[in-house]
This record gives structure tokens, C-alpha cells and sequence, in this order.
């Protein structure tokens, strides 16, 4: 499996990190010992060039693909069209939201928009309770996790950026990082950090119909009817995924 990195602009605002991933090759990068252990419902396996790597080969397929023409909201995928939809396996319980020292001045930003995406009843989606961390997501492992991390200001434009990793396969998303100039990510607003929430969650950000994603001024600042559906659509019981059961 390949382990590079493509990288696109969408509508000019955020930079989407489609992203795909290994964990093979020499120690300490093996997901065979109990230390680089893969997070689940990832497993550890041998691929056909004897690389071990964390993979949801043993899982049941997705069934969701593409971004539904009843959805007003675009909902993304793994090749900008209609490859597997991004979505997060619903099992293993709420994914760890976590942000580094940067935040700390917005952690109660945070939780509120973490209880948003919570609150959202069709939804079987959900976070926990945001907590502070400085570890950065272990991505050789698939961990698991929603992180808010400030980096430098030259290393990201104005606007923060999602950048989510994904199985490319299946669309399975494991891991989000929050990208924000440490400079800003003190004061950012309530409806950006919702944003970022929501885009993580499988709303694209390149999107005509009113969306929290669309972050232009006066735009909503909260999740609008249309975030709402995508949502529903991906993590409803049943979802259209239908990737909630450990095999």
C-alpha cells in the first residue's frame, strides 16, 4: 500500500489531505509488536510485498459510494467523485477529540461544538468530551482520533485546514487533524471550530447548499438542515455505509 500523500484545494478555502497509509518495514514502524499495535477495527496484516501494515481488509465492504444526488450537502469521497464515501466506522464507541497547548483558550469552544455534532438525534455519530493532549495522531497505527493541533504560521494559510486520513478502499476514516496557526487558534470562533467538526465528519467543504462548512461571512454558525441530512444519511441505524459491525 502506498504511503504517499495527495493533496488538493477545495473551493479555495481548505486544504483536504486525501492520505494514504502504511505501517510496515523496519522496527519500530511493525505492526506485529504490541507497542505499534493497529488501533481497531484496523488488524494487523501481510500484504503481497511482505510489509505488514495496519488494514480493514477483513472487514465487510462499505456500501456507501459517492455523494447521493438527495443530498444537498456534499458529502466527500476518496477520489473527488464517486470513489468510496468518508466515514467513520461507528464501532469502538465516541472517537477521542483531543487539542494541544494552542487551544487551551478555546477548549470550551470545543466541547460546544463537539456537543453539536452530539446532539444530532439521526446521528449515531459522536465524540467524547474533549480533553488536552500534545501527542500528535499516531497515523502508522490508524489511531482513532479527532485532533486539534496549532503549528507555526507559515506552515498554513489564513483559514485552518482538515486534513483527514482515510483507507483509501474503503473510505473508512481513522484519524482527523484540526490544522490552525498557533497565532490564531486561541480566539478562533465558535462557528469555525464547528467547521472543522463537521468537515471531519464527512461534510465536504466544497458545497453550494448552506452549510456551517461554508464559512463565508455571515454564513450559518451552526449546523444548517443540510449538514444535518449528510449526516443523518452516513451514521442513521441503519447507515447508508453500513459499517457498524465488528466482523
Amino acid at each position: 500500500m502506498d504511503d504517499g500523500t495527495t493533496r488538493r484545494l477545495v473551493a479555495g478555502l481548505i486544504l483536504l489531505s486525501l492520505t494514504t497509509w502504511a505501517c510496515g518495514g523496519e522496527e519500530p514502524n511493525d505492526c506485529r509488536g504490541s507497542a505499534r499495535a493497529c488501533f481497531g477495527p484496523f488488524a494487523c496484516a501481510q500484504d503481497a510485498d511482505g510489509v505488514f501494515h495496519c488494514t480493514g481488509d477483513h472487514l465487510p465492504a462499505p456500501a456507501c459510494m459517492g455523494s447521493p444526488g438527495g443530498i444537498a450537502t456534499t458529502l466527500q469521497t476518496t477520489d473527488g467523485a464517486g470513489g468510496p464515501t468518508l466515514h467513520w466506522v461507528l464501532d469502538g464507541g465516541c472517537v477521542p477529540v483531543t487539542y494541544d497547548s494552542s487551544f487551551v483558550r478555546a477548549a470550551d469552544r470545543i466541547a460546544d461544538a463537539v456537543a453539536q455534532i452530539n446532539a444530532l438525534s439521526c446521528s449515531r455519530l459522536c465524540f467524547d468530551e474533549p480533553s488536552r493532549s500534545d501527542e500528535p495522531l499516531d497515523i502508522e497505527r490508524a489511531e482513532r482520533r479527532f485532533h486539534f493541533v496549532g503549528v507555526p504560521p507559515e506552515m498554513t494559510g489564513p483559514p485552518p485546514q482538515a486534513v483527514l486520513f482515510f483507507e483509501v478502499a474503503s473510505g473508512r476514516v481513522f484519524g482527523v487533524e484540526a490544522e490552525v496557526s498557533a497565532l490564531s487558534a486561541p480566539e478562533l470562533p465558535a462557528r469555525n471550530l464547528l467547521a472543522l467538526m463537521a468537515i471531519g465528519a464527512g461534510i465536504s467543504p466544497a458545497t453550494t447548499a448552506p452549510s456551517v462548512t461554508s464559512w463565508m461571512p455571515g454564513g450559518p454558525a451552526e449546523l444548517t438542515t443540510e449538514d444535518e441530512e449528510g449526516l443523518c444519511h452516513l451514521y442513521s441505524d441503519p447507515s447508508a455505509c453500513a459499517d457498524d459491525t465488528s466482523p
